[in-house]
């Protein structure tokens, strides 16, 4: 903004604030009081406000001395966006994961799922899959017994109904 605008803008602010002062203290005046001395009371505190603030907005503002730039002869390596930069390839060496537990704990989960001892055998495995599976069936037997009284209920109820 240039300085022009600036100022236009800052004296819309200014006298916004203070009528939106005054409109409130002839509201609170004219809630007690006859209605001119609400307008005395907001005409007061519109002139009131509007110098306060003008006062405050005029404050001598810093003063900035002069700065340029310092002129770079040949831009900084780091500054280039041109060219791609790409780390320095090393040999690939495989990765050895040498750093082995000294002992788990007892409450070592993370551990104990791979532990081969702790896992269960393929026949334990199976067992736990059908008992899973025998538990499922029962109630499904039931829902389809359910299911068909409740039909059934639905075609008697229907007859009734004719």
């Amino acid at each position: 903004m240039s300085g022009g605008n600036s100022d236009r803008v800052m004296r819309a602010v200014e006298y916004a604030s203070a009528i939106a002062f005054a409109s409130a203290i002839g509201f609170a005046v004219g809630s007690f009081f006859p209605l001119p001395c609400a307008v005395g009371g907001a005409t007061l505190a519109f002139i009131l406000s509007a110098r306060v603030l003008r006062a405050v907005a005029r404050t001598p503002q810093f003063i900035l001395s002069d700065f340029s730039l310092p002129e770079l002869e040949e831009w900084p390596d780091e500054l280039l966006l041109t060219e791609r930069h790409e780390p320095p390839v090393a040999e690939e060496e495989p990765l050895l994961l040498d750093d082995v537990l000294a002992e788990m704990g007892p409450d070592s989960r993370v551990v104990r799922l791979f532990d081969r001892k702790a896992m269960p055998t393929p026949g334990q495995l199976r067992s736990r899959i059908d008992r899973h599976l025998d538990d499922h069936r029962a109630p499904e037997a039931d829902a389809q017994d359910a299911s068909q009284a409740l039909l059934d209920a639905l075609a008697e109820l229907r007859q009734s109904l004719r």
